[in-house]
């Protein structure tokens, strides 16, 4: 095998375990459902959203609760008011309307490769 061959292949074993790693504390991350001690019922209803586009919300892995401010905005969107890092806007259809039994909002993300939040759907809970 060349030298040349070797280090591509290196390079490419390298990447696989990044890409897994990151897998793996993504997962590790999770907060929704059975990760809090939720009822049987409340994991069932993690798992069964789907956004307006009818885009799985990712079960309850990717799911997390969130008690921070948001602001549900005319146009259908929510607007979710971060201390650091600035405003995120979610679109409309990515925005739940059924009714939320964990009494509290849940926005189901993953982080991308520079932090930033990649959303796959928000429901919100009661605001105070």
């Amino acid at each position: 095998m060349s030298r040349h061959m070797r280090t591509a292949m290196f390079y490419v074993m390298a990447a696989m375990a990044v890409v897994l790693a990151l897998f793996w504390m993504g997962r590790a991350s999770a907060r929704g459902g059975p990760h809090e001690g939720n009822s049987p019922e409340v994991s069932q209803w993690f798992s069964a959203q789907h956004n307006s586009r009818g885009g799985w919300c990712c079960n309850d892995a990717d799911g997390h609760r969130y008690y921070g401010e948001y602001t549900l905005n005319a146009d259908g969107s929510v607007t979710i008011h971060r201390e650091q890092g600035g405003d995120i806007k979610i679109e409309a259809w990515k925005v739940l309307s059924g009714p939320n039994p964990t009494g509290s909002a849940v926005w189901w993300y993953l982080n991308g490769p520079t932090g930033e939040p990649s959303t796959f759907c928000f429901a919100p809970g009661p605001l105070t």
